[in-house]
């Protein structure tokens, strides 16, 4: 079976439009020994922009940079 799930967080940037974004590996550990990957969903807007969409799996200790926001 598979759940749909949403998270949805409203977060500030930084002076630079900077945003920081902690969590935890994406895929469970007992789906990585099965050879399996769970990605997310990341979905960034803003108001009179277009959104970025992207899938990322991450794994424990990987950075992962989405790049800039474009301004127009």
């Amino acid at each position: 079976t598979s759940t749909h799930e949403v998270i949805d967080i409203n977060s500030a940037s930084a002076p630079d439009g900077t945003i920081e974004w902690h969590i935890n590996p994406t895929t469970r550990p007992m789906e990585a020994a099965a050879g399996r990957t769970e990605p997310l969903r990341v979905t960034i807007s803003a108001p009179g922009r277009t959104p970025i969409v992207r899938d990322v799996t991450l794994v424990r200790g990987e950075e992962l940079d989405l790049g800039s926001f474009p301004i127009a």
